[in-house]
């Protein structure tokens, strides 16, 4: 996984700048110009390159810069949107114990690990004779080892983030809290919000049950599964959600 970039937004509304075409750019390896019929996708101006070739192309990042004609340029895909952060102003209480990250996952499977990767309805007896059962992350997310960090500003409540992906089936986009000083990977990380088709409710993500013995399960957490999406080279998809912070006095009581 690929990170393009990470920029801040106070505002949840983002500016619809003028469409304007332009001639492909010399460097393109099948250069080809507004109307030709060999047209698989273009380059915007803000760099991205998406396989959108209709009069909305690049609508959202600054217009076309040029059409591409060569399919093996579009490689990768976009996903961007923006989070909104219920109870941000806890952040400056948690800033110095560890940080917030965006994080993708890969497609679930349903087992234990080392072969168990993804979000999703884990079943009974799977992690171990008894295991209850549950919904939550599996392993290690796609880009574990470089998440989108999310820096804390004072009074800012709406972050809009810009992620370039391989194609291909994810099972979550999910925000969350990694705390330093836990080391448990069960326990670390606190997910405060999660992409799951509303973008103006919160949900967690998470089912986890405690099981008291003698056939009583305990649910601790309930929350709506994340969405599982599948993205094709050059797509350029919005995911808006919602966050809240205040789940970290919850997952860390």
């Amino acid at each position: 996984m690929k990170i393009l970039s990470f920029t801040m937004k106070t505002i949840l509304l983002l500016a619809i700048p003028a469409l304007f075409f332009a001639s492909c750019k010399d460097d393109v390896a099948e250069p080809c110009s507004e109307g030709d019929p060999a047209i698989v996708g273009c380059q915007c101006i803000d760099g991205t390159i998406t396989n959108s070739t209709g009069s909305d192309a690049c609508s959202t990042r600054g217009g076309v810069d040029f059409w591409i004609c060569d399919a093996s340029v579009i490689q990768y895909a976009n996903i961007q949107g923006t989070i909104t952060i219920d109870s941000a102003d806890l952040w400056a209480v948690w800033q110095d114990s560890g940080e917030v990250q965006l994080t993708i996952f890969p497609k679930f499977v349903d087992a234990a690990p080392p072969t168990g990767a993804g979000w999703g309805a884990i079943s009974p007896n799977i992690l171990y004779p008894g295991f209850p059962g549950g919904t939550f992350a599996l392993g290690a997310p796609s880009n574990a080892q470089n998440p989108l960090v999310l820096t804390y500003e004072p009074g800012v409540s709406e972050y809009h983030y810009d992620i370039e992906v391989d194609p291909g089936t994810y099972s979550a986009l999910a925000l969350g809290f990694r705390h330093d000083l836990i080391t448990d990977p069960s326990l670390r990380t606190a997910t405060l919000g999660v992409h799951w088709g509303m973008p103006d409710v919160t949900s967690h993500g998470i089912v986890l049950k405690v099981d008291l013995g003698g056939g009583n399960i305990f649910t601790v957490f309930d929350y709506p599964a994340p969405s599982t999406f599948t993205l094709q080279a050059g797509e350029d998809v919005t995911y808006n959600f919602k966050a809240d912070f205040s789940f970290v006095n919850q997952w860390y009581q």
